[in-house]
């Protein structure tokens, strides 16, 4: 009777250590897929941005080819309220001096993360003729 109350009371005591280590190890799982995510969060906000960034670029080049007698050194800020939330403002300066070229300035932002877009681009003027 006593050696029956025994082995009872160690399988009782064995199955509570192996639930211990069960619990243990699903906790350690859950702390290092919740880094992972985290990390995978991070990376697809950035990638987002720079989508916005290249997006808004593209758009400042479109709209300077479209209005070529934008007047010089004077900055012009594009409403691109429909752009998105994460689009916040896009400002652009065409420079004459040195050269001809156009200044991109904007900000994009999503969560905690922005990606500013400062850029100088060179205007070449392909309407004059080729000697």
């Amino acid at each position: 009777m006593k050696t029956m109350a025994i082995r009872k009371q160690k399988r009782k005591g064995m199955i509570l250590i192996m639930l211990l280590i069960m619990i243990t190890v699903i906790g350690s799982y859950m702390a290092i897929l919740t880094g992972i995510s985290n990390n995978l969060v991070t990376e697809t906000n950035l990638a987002y941005l720079n989508a916005c960034k290249k997006n808004l670029t593209k758009t400042a080049i479109a709209f300077s080819i479209q209005n070529p007698n934008t007047p010089a050194n004077q900055p012009i800020e594009l409403n691109i309220a429909e752009m998105g939330k994460s689009c916040k403002y896009l400002t652009i300066t065409k420079k004459t001096e040195p050269q001809s070229t156009l200044q991109i300035v904007g900000l994009c932002q999503f969560a905690r993360e922005k990606v500013t877009i400062k850029e100088i681009i060179k205007i070449i003027n392909r309407s004059a003729p080729n000697n």
